[in-house]
């Protein structure tokens, strides 16, 4: 990497001897907190909270990728909050999770064997925010030859279906990320961005624009009381004169 990519954890030493599969040790200065995998079962995340957590996370990886730097691996434990709501990416946690991550975790073309990309990057976010939402597979099946046949050839099942509080546009997003074709997922990385962020911008104005419209500001209610006074002197004036 040219420079550190921000709220990656930072790689203080490689080792010299690979182990048994080729693979370099790695000592990485990282972060204390819960992994993002252990909230899977909090009922306290709210969906506007999912959907926020997942911008944080698209824009580490919109970093990464700029610096040609692909996360390869599953987010579940690479992904840690700590505290003050700090967030951080361990691309150690994610690169050591590939290895054994569940098939259901996987982007297609890596179980049909091509290697990991940008856009599986993509596709790991997108299986992140619809796993925290749904708190269930996309693919709910009952074996793994099933499972394999669903990543690869079916659609996800819709976060709506199983959400009712979507905000506007979250599944298509998710939708999209988790399309089977790597092409289809957003055409880059500050894409995918740009639409988590205009979706967590309609929710802050879906969630305050009511109170606001019910509140109006005091100089414009006395402006409009005092129209109203001068209205009824005219009109009294008027009758008397009639």
């Amino acid at each position: 990497m040219d420079r550190p990519v921000p709220h990656l954890s930072r790689i203080i030493d490689v080792g010299q001897t690979p182990d048994t599969e080729g693979n370099y040790p790695v000592t990485e200065d990282r972060m204390s907190g819960s992994t993002v995998g252990q909230l899977f079962d909090d009922n306290a995340l709210t969906v506007e909270q999912i959907v926020s957590l997942g911008l944080r996370v698209a824009r580490v990886l919109a970093d990464c990728h700029q610096q040609g730097v692909v996360i390869g691996g599953s987010l579940n434990d690479a992904v840690l909050i700590g505290e003050n709501n700090s967030l951080e990416v361990s691309l150690v946690a994610a690169r050591t999770a590939s290895g054994t991550i569940a098939d259901e975790q996987r982007p297609p073309e890596t179980l049909l064997g091509e290697p990991w990309s940008e856009a599986a990057d993509r596709y790991i976010l997108g299986m992140l925010i619809h796993r925290l939402i749904t708190r269930q597979s996309p693919w709910p099946s009952g074996t793994m030859g099933q499972l394999d046949d669903d990543i690869v050839s079916h659609p996800p099942l819709p976060i709506e279906v199983v959400t009712v509080n979507s905000p506007a546009g979250l599944g298509a997003c998710v939708e999209s990320l988790l399309a089977k074709e790597p092409a289809m997922r957003f055409r880059s990385t500050p894409a995918m961005v740009s639409e988590l962020e205009r979706i967590v911008a309609t929710m802050m104005i879906d969630s305050h624009g009511g109170e606001e419209s019910d509140r109006s500001p005091w100089p414009q209610r006395i402006l409009i009381g005092v129209i109203v006074v001068c209205l009824i002197g005219l009109l009294i004036v008027a009758i008397g004169r009639a």
